[in-house]
Order: C-alpha cells, then sequence, then structure tokens
C-alpha cells in the first residue's frame, strides 16, 4: 500500500477513528465549481464542496484540520474538512502528505515503467518544485519527514515485482537518488515516520502480514509486529509511540509490539450508528494528541470520512464523501 495515498492494499481495509474536532464540514462559498459534494446515502451530514479551480486566494500557511484528496480526473484536488481550504490545490494523483508550509506529492508517470517525480510546493500552491527518483517507478503515497527535509514512499525497481520503501532528500533538483529500505520478497509499503526519530513504520503484505519498523540512517530493522491479517494502511502517532493498522482498526505500541487498542467492531456499529455503511476502513491518520483517529471508509461508490477515539467510541461522520474506487486517505494536521 502506500503512505500518503489511498493504494490498492489500503483499499483492503483501514482502522480509523478520529475524535477531535466534532466541528460539522462546511460547503463553503469560494466561487469555484465543486467536484464532489455528494452526501453519504444512509446519513444526513452535510457535504463538503471541494474547489475545482478558479480560486486564487490561498492561504499562506495551512491551519490544523483534517485534509483529504478527492479525485479529479488523473490528479487529486486537495481539500479540508472545516473551515473549507482556500483556493485550489490540483495535485498529482499518486498521493500527498503535507505541514504547515509545505505540500509534496507525487506524480505517476504515464508510462508504468518512467521514473517517478516527487513534486513539492509551499502552502500557498507557490514555488513548486519537481524532481525525479532515479531508479524507481510506480511510485505512490509519499510521507513527508516532520522537520520537511526529506520523503518516505512506496514504489518498485524497474524489474521488481513487489514493493518497497524508499526514502530521498527533498532538496534536489532534476534527478535524485533513492535509498531502497526494504529488501523482501513480499509487498512493503505505507510508510510513515515515527515522530521526530528517523524512524520508519510501514506494512508488510503476504504470509505472516504485520508492521516493521526501520531506522533510516543504518537500514537497520529496529522491530516486527505480527499482526495476523493484513494491516491494510498505516499511521502513527505524532510523537512516535504508536502504530496503527487501518485495516484492523488496532493499534500497537511501537516498543514493546503489545496490542494498544483494538476497535474494529466497535467503529464498524459505531459508523452505522452514525449514518455510515461502512464495509471496511482504508487510510487512517492520528489526531495529534493521540487520542483519536480519522479514517476513510468504504462505503457503496466511494469512501467516507470518520473519526472515534482510538477505541471505537464517539464515532462521528465528517460528512466528507469520495466517489470512486480510490479511498479518501486522510491526513490529521496539528
Amino acid at each position: 500500500t502506500a503512505c500518503g495515498e489511498a493504494s490498492s492494499s489500503e483499499r483492503g481495509g483501514g482502522a480509523g477513528t478520529g475524535a477531535g474536532s466534532g466541528a460539522k464540514p462546511g460547503s463553503g462559498s469560494t466561487g469555484t465549481t465543486p467536484v464532489t459534494t455528494r452526501t453519504p446515502q444512509s446519513g444526513d451530514a452535510t457535504p463538503v464542496t471541494v474547489p475545482g479551480g478558479g480560486g486564487d486566494e490561498q492561504e499562506a500557511a495551512l491551519v490544523a484540520g483534517v485534509y483529504f484528496g478527492a479525485p479529479d480526473g488523473d490528479g487529486l484536488v486537495l481539500a479540508r474538512v472545516a473551515p473549507p481550504l482556500a483556493g485550489e490545490h490540483a495535485l498529482p494523483g499518486g498521493g500527498f502528505d503535507l505541514t504547515h508550509d509545505a505540500i509534496v506529492s507525487v506524480e505517476r508517470p504515464g508510462d508504468a515503467a518512467g521514473e517517478a517525480h516527487i513534486v513539492v510546493g509551499a502552502a500557498d500552491g507557490k514555488a513548486r518544485r519537481s524532481f525525479a527518483v532515479r531508479g524507481v517507478v510506480q511510485a505512490r503515497g509519499p510521507a513527508l519527514s516532520p522537520d520537511g527535509t526529506m520523503v518516505a514512499f512506496t514504489g518498485k525497481l524497474p524489474a521488481g515485482k513487489d514493493d518497497d520503501v524508499f526514502v530521498a532528500a527533498v532538496d534536489g533538483a532534476g534527478t535524485v537518488d533513492a535509498v531502497r529500505l526494504t529488501t523482501a520478497a513480499v509487498g512493503e509499503d505505507s510508510p510513515r515516520w515515527l515522530g521526530p526519530l528517523r524512524r520508519l513504520v510501514y506494512a508488510v503484505h503476504g504470509d505472516k502480514p504485520g508492521l516493521r519498523v526501520v531506522d533510516v540512517a543504518t537500514k537497520k530493522q529496529l522491530a516486527s509486529i505480527l499482526t495476523g491479517a493484513d494491516p491494510g494502511g498505516v499511521a502513527a502517532s505524532k510523537d512516535g509511540t504508536h502504530a496503527y493498522a487501518c485495516a484492523l482498526a488496532r493499534g500497537y505500541d511501537v516498543a514493546t509490539g503489545a496490542v494498544a487498542s483494538d476497535a474494529l467492531q466497535a467503529l464498524l456499529a459505531g459508523a452505522k450508528a452514525a449514518g455510515v455503511e461502512a464495509t471496511g476502513f482504508d487510510g487512517c491518520d492520528v489526531s495529534p494528541d493521540g487520542s483519536a483517529l480519522v479514517l476513510s471508509a468504504r462505503v457503496a461508490g466511494g469512501s467516507a470520512l470518520v473519526t472515534a477515539t482510538v477505541e471505537g467510541a464517539e464515532v462521528k461522520a465528517l460528512g466528507a464523501v469520495v466517489d470512486g474506487d480510490e479511498p479518501a486517505t486522510p491526513r490529521w494536521l496539528p
């Protein structure tokens, strides 16, 4: 799966809960054409309007909130649940990640064998630059390091069969080299940074699914957590102490590997009570204080964002619904 994006393996599940802001999303008026305004079929949440073009005023810095990407042709339109995002942020279709000052995304080449491009831009959509990643194809799902100097992502070697996890510096230009961090003969993807430390947690698929932690500098594997079922997407608490297998709605203590929360059944029941008929969960992210998750719930015809506590209580529908097969993988910006 991919880390900042909704990939096919993430489509297999994702735990998310989120709690936090019980603010209702609004449609906002930006003078732009809405791309997505569909509401859940069995709910009364206010729909989110995604700007589709024409907005001139953009935010100099992104404020705290839940962000997601709405598919728009071959790309994405960045949106925020509440308050609505000012101006238009059109992104490539390979997923995104963000900080208050920067947005990173992956441009998928038309040729599957072509080198991918990492695109880094300021929060206001200006000063965007793109650089090719040498020797890596089919890249997606970027995860920007907390200090904004490195990006982790999922990709393949030109002759490779399985997904691997790579990192690259974001201060490059032209073509840059990426460091391959995983080499197992199974799919490994969805990297997420563990707090300010140079460590990543990522998903492992295959016969022994789980989560693994790797030191970026040494490429040494620090921990392996068997999940017993495919983890889907991955999320990590902002302090790096907990990692989440989104498909299982399960949290783990990174230091010990112990299960810290197991919320799948509670989330499914809570989502239904909130008017979201979820059949599973895809990508998820953790609230700034670590007490809640926001997740992409699979619903008829698309995905819907919900929040809950990490234990699966207080489930709320955010009203953001995205049509299509690609999940609206969320990012919760502190």
